[in-house]
Order: C-alpha cells, then sequence, then structure tokens
C-alpha cells in the first residue's frame, strides 16, 4: 500500500486484520474517556482517541520504513549532546534518511513503486527547511551522486566539527553512527534497481 497517513477506514481494516481490534477499540474508548474528562469536546475528544489508536496500533515495519522517517527527525548529534549542528548537516540527515525510508519501501515492494514515490513527495512537502526540500529533489534527480557525494562531503564535514566539541570517546560513538547510516543508504540504494525518475521535476513544490 502507498506510505501515506492511514485514515480510520484503513486503520480499522488493517488492525482488524491483524487480530487486534477488541485490543486498539478498548484503548480508543479509554482515551475517549480521558480526553473528555480533561474537558474536549465530543468531536474533538473522538478524533484525538481515534489518533491515539492509530499511534499506539501502527502497522508492522518489516521494512524499517517507519524507523527511518522517524529517525529523520532525531538528530544524531543531539543524541550524542554534540552542540550546533550545523543546517547544512540537519537537512543533509533529513534527507537521507527518508531517501533511506523510500529505497527500503521499494527494495521489500518491488510491484509498489508507487509507495516509494509517495515517501519521497511526503519528505518534501513535510521538509523543515527549504534546504532540505531542495536535497530530496536533488535525490530524486540523481540518487547516486547524492549518496556517493553530496551525503558523505556532508558528513565528513559534520565529524570535523564535532572533533572540535566532544572527547574522544563521544566523536567514536558519534562517527559509528553516521558510518552506519551512510551505510544503510547505500545498501537500500544498491539493493534496488532505480532506473526511473519518480516524481516529478519541480523543485519547490508549494
Amino acid at each position: 500500500m502507498p506510505f501515506v497517513e492511514e485514515s480510520k477506514i484503513a486503520a480499522t481494516h488493517r488492525i482488524q486484520a491483524d487480530g487486534r481490534w477488541e485490543e486498539a477499540s478498548l484503548f480508543r474508548d479509554e482515551r475517549r474517556k480521558k480526553y473528555k474528562t480533561q474537558g474536549l469536546k465530543r468531536a474533538e475528544a473522538n478524533e484525538k482517541a481515534w489518533q491515539a489508536m492509530i499511534d499506539e496500533f501502527p502497522p508492522e515495519d518489516e521494512d524499517d520504513v517507519l524507523f527511518y522517517v522517524a529517525l529523520a527527525k532525531h538528530l544524531p548529534s543531539t543524541m550524542y549532546n554534540i552542540p550546533d549542528p550545523t543546517p547544512e548537516f540537519t537537512d543533509t540527515w533529513y534527507a537521507q534518511c527518508n531517501s533511506i525510508a523510500g529505497f527500503a519501501w521499494y527494495g521489500h515492494h518491488e510491484d509498489d513503486w508507487e509507495g516509494a514515490i509517495n515517501i519521497f513527495q511526503l519528505a518534501r512537502e513535510n521538509a523543515p527547511t527549504e534546504g532540505a526540500r531542495d536535497l530530496i529533489f536533488e535525490m530524486i534527480q540523481d540518487h547516486e551522486k547524492f549518496f556517493r557525494e553530496t551525503v558523505k562531503e556532508v558528513f565528513k564535514r559534520e565529524l570535523m566539527r564535532a572533533d572540535s566539541v566532544c572527547t574522544e570517546e563521544v566523536w567514536s560513538e558519534y562517527a559509528g553512527m553516521l558510518a552506519d547510516t551512510y551505510h544503510s543508504g547505500i545498501y537500500v540504494f544498491n539493493k534496488s534497481d532505480l532506473t526511473r525518475t519518480p516524481v516529478s521535476t519541480q523543485p519547490n513544490p508549494q
């Protein structure tokens, strides 16, 4: 299925197929009551309870798609208390993680190229900065150059920066994490026979 925001109907069918509907609906009812006691109006409490249920009972992430989409929003420098990442690194991290998510989807669902397209499109639409959005566009136009040149060079500069602001032990762990993520990108890129341009050539969609 395409990687898009899940509707109530789609979530209901999915959770029922997983055999978790009774548990999920009880969770939703409890959350609805909780939100109403907090003063929310009925419609608002119902909507919020539905979303809480969908978040609590997500689809299985067998191909790491959801993991990398979530990772895009969490800078590794924050995990290691390394201050002041550059906008260049922040944007590249976001673009690379979402790119890995799209290629991972395609690698595990070869009959559903649309799912990978949706991931790239959503990443562009939800990009936190214009720079991140442009990097997603750059990746779409030339994914090999993006992984093997852009990401590699930005990560190298980030590690040079980090070397001056953290201990050797922290730097070593940080470098290992960046290397692991980078090689995950190379891995999913090599797994996929990607010869098509997946989305339109408009660099800055409104």
